[in-house]
């Protein structure tokens, strides 16, 4: 069986401009409207035989307007006989809310291509200036730009707000829209083990553990309200191994202004001598953070050092080096 997660199929977001020449009054939803527009234009540009009915034309199969807007099936299946498929766009119409543009306004919406309809470009932006010139929601716009945003092959990946991935990317250029940080395509998205900070107490201690941990100098960071950890992992032949960020409340921290958490790892006593890189973010969002906490201080068992404190203050600091070197397929942890 195909794995469809693996088939390398191109995707890619676009940001339209227009600016308002005569005022446009978006519905709702204005989806729908947008989709209309473009058709209609899109149709009046591509159809060489004006055929009133698409399927009874014989360029039906092969013309670009049925191809991108009304995607007819293929000839032939191995799975199904196909009535119709899905397009290979989308439209991101502007948020939802009815909404006036006024003359000299500038109205931003995004679409998405997948496939074939990637190498329609050129004719699709110019369906959609064309339509823009002619009527939209009872107004006019003049195409002002057009931004690729993203493209990725990653289209199935579905983010989940507080899961923290290790994402690897190139730029794409430095020249983006107002509002964004830069222009990317995904290379990989490998999600990492997220847990919010636990509370040890003498009941669960012993399921916490404290097997000895081995963690470079730099592989311990805070960024956008998480403790990142990467560590070295003696793989477990069954049990994954438990990692945890907890407060300890069997016993009295210093009183230093600073709030004190163990990091805390269970290796079951189950280990095989194979060694892999792990990662694991901590959601640091739990914290009561005042105006006199000076940071945080986190214990560890250092395998090489033993019972050592590290020490943040409350500001971001870098990724380790080198992280877009490391393997993190193999991790068993939980």
């Amino acid at each position: 069986m195909q794995d469809w997660f693996n088939v390398d199929w191109p995707i890619a977001r676009y940001r339209f401009e227009f600016l308002v020449t005569s005022p446009i009054n978006l519905p709702d939803y204005a989806g729908s409207t947008l989709r209309g527009t473009f058709g209609r234009a899109l149709r009046r540009i591509a159809c060489m035989t004006q055929e009133k009915d698409c399927k009874a034309c014989p360029l039906y199969q092969d013309c670009a307007y049925t191809n991108i807007f009304e995607a007819p099936a293929p000839r032939e299946h191995s799975l199904q006989k196909f009535s119709q498929i899905p397009n290979g766009y989308v439209f991101e119409p502007p948020a939802w809310g009815e909404r006036q543009y006024a003359v000299g306004e500038k109205l931003v919406f995004h679409m998405v291509l997948m496939g074939d309809e990637l190498a329609r470009l050129s004719l699709i932006v110019y369906a959609l200036k064309k339509a823009f010139q002619r009527d939209v929601a009872h107004g006019t716009a003049e195409l002002d730009q057009v931004w690729l945003e993203s493209t990725t092959d990653y289209f199935w990946y579905s983010p989940i707000d507080g899961q923290r991935v290790i994402l690897y990317f190139n730029p794409l250029y430095d020249n983006y829209p107002e509002g964004y940080d830069c222009s990317v395509k995904v290379l990989s998205i490998k999600e990492i083990l997220t847990k919010p900070i636990e509370e040890l107490t003498a009941e669960n201690e012993e399921e916490f553990g404290n097997d000895p941990v081995d963690i470079f100098e730099g592989n311990m960071w805070i960024s956008g309200g998480y403790l990142n950890i990467i560590f070295n992992q003696n793989m477990p032949s069954k049990v994954k191994h438990l990692v945890s960020l907890v407060k300890n409340t069997t016993i009295t921290p210093d009183q230093d202004g600073y709030i004190h958490l163990e990091y805390r790892y269970n290796t079951y006593a189950d280990t095989t001598g194979y060694w892999r890189n792990g990662a694991v973010s901590f959601n640091l969002n739990s914290l009561e953070i005042t105006s006199e906490t000076k940071g945080i201080k986190v214990k560890i068992n250092s395998a090489k050092n033993g019972e050592k404190e590290v020490s943040f203050d409350l500001k971001e600091t870098p990724s380790p080096v080198g992280l877009s070197q490391m393997d993190f397929s193999q991790m068993e942890i939980k």
